[in-house]
Order: structure tokens, then sequence, then C-alpha cells
């Protein structure tokens, strides 16, 4: 079975701890359809405008606030404030946890994207990749992140 990929837009700041190594827990209101072993794209907002690279899901939390924060407060790159503020109105939290991320060589620029994907609009929170979109994405970041690369098996040890 392929893979989901999942597009996700993200502060710059969120997605740099992403890529350091800080943040292996991305918050989220909506609980994504993902699994273990999908992949998700991440894309930083205003002002970086760029894809940097992906990751790969290993479960997804769904868990009352006490709960998610509770475990996840040493693993979002998040206070405690921000973290109720940003569940203001909800009671239970969602959580992508990641297994592995990898950052692209260099980051797509918004502008160099829709050169190529001229209908390409990064999205408020995330969007499901069509197969002939993760096609553009792996040619602009010359790598493979569809089927015929096993992303698990090559960068995860």
């Amino acid at each position: 079975m392929e893979n989901t990929v999942l597009l996700l837009s993200m502060q710059p700041e969120y997605a740099k701890k992403i890529f350091n190594g800080e943040k292996t827990v991305e918050l989220r209101r909506v609980r994504p359809k993902l699994i273990a072993g999908d992949l998700v794209l991440v894309y930083a907002s205003c002002p970086q405008k760029a894809l940097l690279g992906l990751f790969v899901v290993e479960e997804i939390l769904e868990e009352s606030l006490e709960d998610l924060w509770q475990m996840v407060k040493n693993k979002a790159g998040i206070g405690k404030n921000k973290f109720y503020s940003y569940y203001q109105g909800k009671s239970v939290g969602f959580g992508i946890c990641l297994r592995k991320s990898q950052r692209f060589s260099k980051p797509v620029k918004l502008e160099i994207i829709r050169q190529h994907w001229a209908k390409f609009y990064p999205p408020q929170g995330y969007r499901y990749l069509k197969a002939s979109e993760v096609s553009i994405v792996e040619s602009l970041a010359e790598c493979q992140i569809g089927e015929s690369y096993n992303f698990s098996e090559e960068i995860i040890s």
C-alpha cells in the first residue's frame, strides 16, 4: 500500500525545531488521516515561505488536553501557556509523533514551486498530496519521497 503524503504548513520557528531535533511532536487541533509510516512534508510559512524537508509519522496521539500536555511537554517545542492557548475551545488535542526527519539539501522557495506547480498555494493547516504533486516536489527537492523510495529503511536506523 502506498503511503499518504501530507503537506503541512507551520511557522518557521517550529519547523526549525523539527529539523534540529528539539521537536518530535507536531500539535494539531484537527486529527489528520495519517498512520505510522506515512510522510509529512514541512512547509515553513512567512517569512521563509519554503518547503524544508519531511518526516515519517511514528503515531498519532489523540488525548484530552491535560493528558496530551503531560505526554508532549518536553517534545512539542512549546510552553504550557501557548499549548493551552492553541487548543482554546477544544477538549481533545492531537499530536503527530515523528520518527525521523530529513531536511532537504536546500529549501524549495515558494517562487520556485510556483514555476513548476502553477496552482500551488500553501495550505492554512495541511492537505494531502496526489502522486503527481509528490513527483513535482521530488523533482524540485532533488530527492525521492514516493513509494519507489523506502524512506523508512533508508534514513531511519
